[in-house]
């Protein structure tokens, strides 16, 4: 049953078909979406649905003073949260739209109490990566980032507790960067969608709906969550039918610039422009620019079956002397699944390659057969894996 409401935000509706509707929400539930447009109602099935885009969205302040802790579940969402505590079998978070959030402790992956660098940001990755029965308290020093084995105890304002080689030890929480629990398997839950809130948090939820003025959240093992009305800057429901490589983090991203003075890091769902992205004589909402020399790497889990993208380069490039020449090599565990060149005012290729069973999918923008970097800007359109 679709729930009526009253004040609502304005949104974008993006169809499967690539349609958009635009107007102020009227209703939502697990059967659609109603939304109330100039002219006139109009209802979308939850099979037809994408994502609800909300403009108006923008982020609860903080104080600047205080930075934010970030905290990875296992499940896979990610918030920034003004404070953290784990004591016994809870932890506790409190995040600037939600409020206080009360969930087991075992369904944290981590925290991170220090800032976000590009210097140590693979460490960190890596550390996440790892498997390991026991838990990791993670320092830095200076651009390096180490760690000691042990089991997390009481984490509090000022202190974390650890117990390092049978022994307890006490740590001030600003000597710590984070702290990474061992991996637990998760019950299997059925996620629907991705919501994403202003200021770039992600939550996996089996339900999201409207009500009396705010959006409320259902995530698994957690008492639902209810958000205010413009905390909330998307839903994307494609999670359980097929997931964007732009709406995730890749497991690895490395970017070789040709000239010093010139740089052309990935851009998601855009182009190098800021524009929205082209392929071809076509715009997708979702997508990849990736110029040469750039490699990232996606982990799926062996989750997925295809591997789908509208490949070409961007088509404001001028043909000419300094026209785009790249190499596009896909390779899924290390066996190569696409191998192709491209260059300015080819056709575009539409990729459809089989990944079952594939853990890490990997994209090589490389040089092409001039060897230089000019113009290499190729454009994923709708890139995604498909389940």
């Amino acid at each position: 049953m679709l729930l009526a409401v009253g004040d609502a935000p304005k949104v974008d509706v993006i169809t499967l078909e690539g349609g958009k509707i635009t107007g102020t929400l009227s209703a939502l539930s697990s059967q659609g979406v109603a939304v109330e447009t100039a002219t006139g109602p109009v209802q979308t099935a939850a099979a037809e649905l994408l994502e609800i885009r909300c403009p108006d969205a923008r982020p609860i302040p903080v104080d600047p003073a205080h930075p934010l802790i970030t905290v990875r579940w296992q499940a896979g969402s990610v918030c920034s949260v003004t404070a953290a505590t784990v004591s016994g079998t809870k932890a506790s978070l409190q995040h600037p739209a939600l409020g206080e959030v009360t969930l087991p402790r075992d369904a944290v992956r981590s925290l991170r109490f220090g800032a976000d660098d590009a210097v140590v940001r693979e460490a960190w990755v890596q550390l996440h990566e790892r498997t390991s029965k026991k838990d990791f308290l993670v320092v830095r020093k200076g651009d390096v980032l180490d760690h000691l084995d042990g089991v997390a105890g009481t984490v509090d304002e000022k202190e974390v507790r650890f117990r390092l080689d049978g022994e307890d030890v006490t740590v001030k929480r600003e000597k710590v960067y984070g702290l990474i629990f061992a991996r637990r398997e998760e019950p299997a839950a059925k996620f629907t969608a991705r919501v994403e809130l202003a200021g770039g948090d992600t939550l996996l939820v089996k339900d999201a709906q409207w009500s009396n003025g705010g959006w409320l959240l259902n995530v698994p093992g957690v008492a639902p969550l209810k958000a205010p009305m413009n905390s909330v800057q998307a839903i994307d429901f494609s999670f359980s039918k097929f997931m964007y490589l732009s709406t995730t983090e890749p497991r690895d991203l490395r970017y070789t610039p040709f000239f010093d003075d010139f740089t052309f890091e990935m851009q998601r769902d855009r182009d190098f422009d800021g524009r929205p992205l082209r392929v071809g004589d076509r715009t997708y909402p979702r997508g990849l620019a990736i110029h040469s020399r750039t490699i990232v790497k996606y982990r799926l889990g062996g989750d997925f079956r295809y591997f789908k993208a509208i490949v070409g380069l961007d088509p404001k490039l001028p043909l000419g002397a300094f026209y785009g020449d790249a190499h596009v090599t896909v390779r899924g565990d290390d066996r190569v699944l696409f191998d192709g060149d491209f260059i300015s005012g080819q056709d575009p290729a539409a990729l459809d390659l089989p990944v079952s069973g594939v853990v890490e999918l990997e994209i090589l923008v490389d040089f092409g057969r001039d060897k230089w970097d000019l113009g290499d800007r190729v454009h994923f359109g709708d890139a995604k894996v498909v389940k």
